[in-house]
């Protein structure tokens, strides 16, 4: 759907002398100048009682049924009173206007042919509703009409003086004494012919619209003049002046944009879509600029509005920061002793701590996210596309990997593609390793392939057989423990041989006796030794008497050195304690090992040690008579060995040696190559991107939620600090203000002592103190002509719900700065004004004026709040977002509402046909007692009843009225929750209220005929769509509808309210989500399929925003990968956000993507375990055959 406006026309831009015929048309006809009289709207107390009258005039409390006694005029009068009352609150509420007075005299210029009919004094009045009755009491002190003297003055060249008027008045007396009447009467020439009456009547007057017209002046000024102007479609390029302004609570990217906006000067509108951040900007930018040393003027007719706003400044530290009009001695008293309590922070230490933690997520991300300009990918893509691979039904398992050189030849991955494709169809990956030992061997020459199978051939069947036989029989002979290797029978031989010849030299005693002795005696003498040199003689004789008779070795030393190697040898090798011996025929056993060893040398020249685990001759003997046999017998894989060889050696250059050799020992096919060769390829760039960014997959995960948290903690330290901030910069010029302007300082004080405090009047006797105590005024439009001083200026002026109130309206505010910032929604508001009286017909305007906040988006740049925050949820969220604002709202679903607990909550009315369907009976004793167990249940939550019909709204009251006389418990409930006090409503009256939980009772039924009446009142006029706009985005809990129409009902209306009354009762029938159709990451695909296989509940896409949720009974879990978090900047995705979606029911997990990839087994049975369940540590099978993973 499109923006509506209701009645207000898209218009081009205004004109002065327009605003000022509008500003006059304030409030409709002003009784204060043309006085009639209104039984309706008015209470005459000229014939009451005397006695009541009496008690009256002394301003004691009197009640109504004491000043008229006639019960018929009795209930003429309450009902008025109620009228009245009602009025009052609404003007007092809504706008800011006091309007309750009695007024006393008239003065009539009609004879003089001018349509004067003028009230003379008016004395303020309290009517307080005392069940069936009003309790009334008079003001002390009158006033005299204000448009009184300026109209003597203008009619007779007379000038009124006020005060000299109301000495006349003696208080407790005649409300209107003869001698008032006659003064006027003695200021005014013979020629005058004014008609003076006594007159005594209780009604609603203001001099709003008198008031800000004598304020107007047509002069250019720079603010009005950019209401004056289309905006310039191309003059929106603003640049923030402060990238991080100041912030006394959390802020999200677009509010601070709006402050860096407005403290760089500029005039701008920001859009407030429902439960956005509205006040909670507003906070943001008053403290920001009175932290920047500007005046802020903040403008809001609606009472609630200031008092909430004030409220929040409390709450985040700065009580008092704002005055308002209504409230000004306790928020003097408050900002004084804000104050004096300052102290100071150190701000820019905490600000540096916050820089640099940002800059240190802000650089990991960066890493992550930097596309490689070499391979033309980053690390997040990489992990990605493996999460893709490993999630498919037959993923690829190969672990090999490219060469890093060459990953960025194959980025592409074609030119590789079709050398494995080459590959496989020379059958090169049917062979494996493991199938035959030739597998990858090199010949130099193709020419020497038959040689060497013949070679192979022998050696497996001839030599390592007689070998294998040979050795083992000498190994027997021996003892020796049976050889492992080839290299056990090198040793052993090589042993045998040496034994064999010390035995040629050497007596065998030599290998039972202990050498160390003999071996130290035979060293060279250079050698330290503490021998002496008669020992070293004897020990010398005794050695060389181990030698055989007639036998003499050249070294000694060395000789009796190898013997103890050998006979150490010896003791290892041979099983029993025996001497050393010899077997016979080891010469020749020697000289065929050696030649066989050598042969293997020549085998193992050609073959690949993809093939071989260790050299043939470290093989055990077992896996070596393997290798011979394949080498001797698997030769199928050399059939082609030249088209082969070639194609190896390509694969080699192009890095893809190592991926051939996995492929062949998986024996990939044809279908599973391209994947295989994917996984190679995004795995390699994965560790070649984490080692040159310094990265790691295994200390990474720990690091960055450290240094998250680090982060989120420095920004909360930074923001406490921020109100105490402006604080203690406020409190300093409090303080020097103080100290150079005594005098005022005493001024305000004795003001004070008298709760007299007034902002004008202070502004005007201590100025000096009034600049440094006052930074910001709150008020409402209407009343800154009485609440400030002529003149005073601001640097900037805030307009607050800016779509219910015009130019004209504001124009007063406008006009005393040189700033604007413009904040409204038009959908659920429009400037259509009020109107003084109590009138039976009240005029409804043919055309609304254009609104400030329409205005300033036709001529100023827009910001707009998107963002809801409502931690309940909105209540049919997805119905408001679609219907009134385009989807642009952005919401985040509650954990109720994955549940399936609904806010909204619809009671159908059973009630039979009626010739009177408005207000049925049946309907409201529901809505009664909806109010009563609402009362009883849910005391802590406001409430808020609204209704199409005002009909059924006075009768909602009658009933509660009469009901709650027997529930006195439940009185604290209707007295409690302060500005969202209970109230009942109808919908034409509600303005941007809001409560915690909303009954909309329609008020309407069925007629005789069994149809749906043709107009269902509020809903049924022109606004009627705003109208329920309004009513559907003030619930922050809970909505109640309340009818006894439905859908069915309503189908044949034509009128455009109702058909919005259609569309909404549709949508309560409507119980299943909308499913929400994206692309899904594989990683998170893959997660969930092993939650499922866990016990957990899963569901993907289960709003645009939440890709992964995950539940166990009545516990669920926001599962959000590092890649996929949400958020324009940093505080929004790892503070805001997730503190929202907590806050909002959610378990909110965060899984860093590293670990994801790296375990995601471990991440599954981590989130299983937080949401409650026991996990084995089992592995649980990704996929199975015979039944699918999960079930839709």
């Amino acid at each position: 759907m499109t923006d509506f406006l209701d009645t207000q026309d898209h218009q081009s831009a205004p004109t002065r002398e327009q605003w000022f015929l509008e500003i006059n048309q304030i409030g409709g006809t002003d009784p204060l100048s043309h006085f009639k009289d209104n039984s309706y709207g008015q209470v005459n107390l000229e014939k009451a009682h005397p006695g009541g009258l009496a008690q009256f005039v002394t301003g004691r409390p009197t009640l109504l049924s004491n000043l008229i006694r006639d019960s018929l005029s009795f209930s003429r009068a309450y009902s008025a009173a109620n009228r009245i009352k009602r009025k009052q609150d609404s003007l007092s509420e809504q706008f800011g206007i006091e309007s309750l007075y009695l007024a006393s005299g008239l003065v009539d210029f009609g004879a003089e042919g001018h349509e004067l009919r003028m009230p003379i004094l008016l004395w303020p009045v309290n009517l307080i509703p005392k069940q069936d009755d009003f309790e009334l009491s008079l003001s002390r002190k009158a006033i005299v009409n204000p448009a009184l003297a300026p109209a003597l003055l203008k009619q007779y060249g007379v000038k009124l003086n006020a005060e000299d008027l109301l000495s006349m008045v003696q208080v407790g007396s005649d409300p209107i004494p003869v001698r008032v009447l006659d003064h006027i009467s003695a200021l005014t020439d013979d020629s005058a012919s004014l008609e003076f009456s006594r007159l005594l009547v209780i009604g609603n007057f203001s001099s709003a619209a008198s008031d800000l017209a004598a304020e107007f002046e047509k002069a250019s000024h720079p603010v009005t003049d950019l209401f004056l102007t289309e905006l310039d479609s191309n003059a929106d390029t603003f640049e923030p002046g402060i990238a991080d302004p100041i912030a006394v609570t959390d802020s999200d990217s677009t509010q601070t944009r709006i402050v860096s906006r407005a403290l760089a000067g500029t005039s701008f509108a920001v859009e407030t879509l429902p439960g956005c951040g509205y006040t909670q900007t507003v906070v943001l930018l008053v403290a920001a600029l009175t932290h920047q040393g500007k005046r802020v003027l903040v403008l809001a007719p609606r009472r609630q509005t200031l008092d909430e706003l004030a409220n929040r400044f409390a709450q985040v530290g700065l009580p008092g920061l704002g005055i308002r009009s209504s409230s000004t001695w306790l928020d003097m008293i408050s900002a004084i002793s804000r104050n004096e309590k300052a102290q100071p922070v150190n701000y820019s230490e905490l600000a540096a701590r916050r820089d640099s933690t940002r800059e240190e997520v802000a650089n990991y991300f960066a890493d992550f996210e930097k596309v490689d300009g070499e391979l033309g990918v980053s690390i997040e893509r990489a992990l990605e596309e493996l999460a893709r691979l490993s999630g498919s039904p037959k993923a690829p398992i190969n672990e090999a990997r490219i060469d890093a050189d060459q990953l960025g030849r194959h980025r592409d991955l074609t030119f590789a593609g079709t050398l494995l494709k080459q590959a496989q169809e020379l059958g090169m990956f049917e062979i494996g390793p493991n199938e035959s030992a030739w597998f990858m061997a090199k010949f130099e020459n193709p020419l020497d392939v038959p040689s060497k199978l013949q070679l192979a051939k022998s050696l497996y069947e001839n030599s390592f057989q007689a070998l294998s036989s040979q050795l083992a029989e000498f190994t027997n002979t021996v003892e020796f423990k049976p050889a492992v290797t080839v290299n056990d029978w090198v040793n052993y031989l090589e042993l045998f041989v040496g034994i064999r010849q010390t035995l040629d030299k050497f007596k065998p005693e030599v290998f039972d006796r202990p050498l160390t002795e003999l071996i130290l005696a035979t060293a060279p003498r250079k050698d330290k030794s503490v021998m002496s040199g008669a020992n070293r003689s004897r020990l010398k004789k005794l050695a060389k008497e181990y030698l055989r008779p007639g036998l003499h070795v050249s070294d000694m030393h060395e000789s009796l050195k190898e013997i103890q190697l050998q006979r150490d040898a010896w003791g290892r090798y041979c099983l029993v304690a025996k001497p050393p011996q010899v077997p016979l025929g080891i010469k020749e056993a020697q000289q065929a090992l050696n030649s066989f060893v050598s042969e293997l040398g020549e085998l193992q020249a050609l073959l690949s040690d993809a093939t071989l685990s260790e050299p043939l001759i470290s093989q055990p003997l077992p896996e070596l008579t393997k290798t011979l046999r394949s080498l001797s017998e698997d030769t199928k894989i050399l059939d082609n060995y030249d088209e082969r060889s070639m194609t190896i050696q390509r694969l080699e250059e192009a890095g893809l040696g190592p991926l051939a050799v996995e492929l062949a020992n998986l024996h990939t096919s044809k279908e599973d190559l391209q994947a295989e060769l994917e996984l190679a390829w995004w795995k390699s760039a994965l560790e070649t991107l984490l080692e040159r960014s310094g990265r790691s997959l295994a200390t990474d995960s720990d690091q960055i939620v450290q240094i998250e948290k680090r982060f989120a903690a420095a920004e909360t330290e930074l923001i406490a600090a921020g109100s105490k901030t402006v604080a203690y910069g406020l409190s300093g010029k409090w303080k020097q203000a103080l100290e150079n302007h005594p005098s005022e300082a005493q001024t305000l004080k004795e003001l004070l002592k008298l709760k007299r405090a007034v902002i004008s009047e202070v502004s005007q006797l201590a100025p000096n103190i009034y600049q440094a105590l006052v930074p910001v005024v709150l008020a409402s439009p209407y009343e800154l002509p009485r609440t400030l001083a002529k003149g005073e200026r601001f640097d900037v002026t805030l307009v607050l719900d800016g779509a219910g109130s015009s130019i004209a309206e504001n124009h007063a505010g406008l006009v005393r700065s040189n700033q604007v910032v413009v904040f409204g929604d038009d959908v659920i508001a429009a400037a259509t004004g009020f109107s003084i009286e109590c009138l039976p017909q009240e005029d409804q305007q043919a055309r609304l004026p254009e609104s400030i906040f329409s205005a300033a988006r036709r001529s100023l740049p827009l910001e707009v709040l998107r963002r809801s925050y409502r931690t309940a949820g909105q209540a049919l969220g997805d119905y408001i977002n679609k219907e009134f604002y385009q989807e642009r709202i952005i919401f985040e679903p509650t954990a109720a509402s994955y549940f399936g607990r609904s806010n909204v909550k619809f009671e159908r009315v059973s009630a039979p046909n009626s010739d009177q369907p408005e207000s049925l009976d049946q309907e409201l004793d529901i809505v009664i007692q909806a109010i009563l167990s609402h009362a009883k249940t849910t005391p802590q939550d406001s409430l808020l009843v609204a209704t199409a019909s005002e009909k059924h709204a006075g009768r909602i009251e009658a009933q509660l009225r009469a009901a709650r006389k027997s529930r006195a418990d439940l009185d604290p409930f209707f007295e409690s929750h302060g500005r969202e006090k209970f109230e009942i409503t109808t919908i034409q009256e509600l303005a941007h209220r809001v409560a915690d939980r909303i009954i909309f009772s329609l008020g309407f039924g069925k007629d005789l005929t069994g149809q749906a009446p043709k107009l269902l009142g509020q809903i049924s006029y022109p606004n009627g769509k705003r109208f329920i706009a309004n009513l559907l985005v003030s619930a922050r809990k809970q909505i109640t509808i309340v009818s006894a129409l439905d859908n069915q009902d309503l189908l044949a209306k034509a009128n455009l309210g109702v058909e919005m009354l259609s569309d909404l009762m549709h949508e309560l029938g409507r119980t299943a989500s909308i499913r929400v159709e994206a692309d899904l990451n594989p990683m998170i695909a893959d997660l969930a399929i092993r939650l499922t296989k866990l016990g957990v509940t899963t569901r993907t896409n289960f709003s645009s925003r939440m890709k992964l949720v995950a539940s166990v009974g009545q516990k669920a879990a926001i599962v959000e990968p590092d890649w996929g978090i949400l958020g324009y900047n940093l505080s929004e995705r790892y503070r805001l956000r997730p503190a929202l979606l907590e806050a909002m029911g959610w378990l909110y997990l965060r899984v860093p993507s590293f670990e994801l990839f790296a375990d995601p087994e471990q991440v599954a049975r981590s989130i299983a375990m937080s949401l409650g369940i026991e996990v084995t540590k089992k592995p649980q099978p990704l996929f199975e055959l015979s039944e699918p993973a999960f079930e839709d």
